[in-house]
């Protein structure tokens, strides 16, 4: 059997189905940092509002709220293919940044 070159509307599909895929990760990408955002500025915003804690406090704990769904949204939803192993390191590293970005803003 001879092999046929591919015609042209051929490749079309796979090569929208790739944009697509990539601008499904670019919007979960986009979306996870304004989900976070969202939780850390309503929690400040309840916390500083009423007024039990001073506002150091109020910004630690708002930051450390946001941490929880951006570190979910990034593991299971952005990279959702992702090995499994060494989760406990992962999330370590990952909470050692964390503290290291909100030390560099306070």
């Amino acid at each position: 059997m001879a092999h046929r070159e591919p015609a042209i509307g051929d490749r079309g599909g796979s090569l929208l189905q790739g944009v697509r895929r990539r601008a499904a990760k670019l919007a979960r990408y986009v979306g996870t940092p304004v989900v976070a955002l969202g939780v850390s500025e309503m929690i400040l915003l309840v916390l500083y509002g009423s007024g039990t804690v001073n506002p150091t406090v109020d910004a630690f704990l708002a930051n450390l709220a946001g941490t929880v769904p951006s570190y979910l949204l990034s593991r299971f939803w952005i990279w959702r293919e992702a090995s499994r192993t060494r989760v406990g390191r992962q999330v370590v590293l990952y909470w050692l940044h964390r503290f290291s970005t909100w030390r560099s803003r306070a």
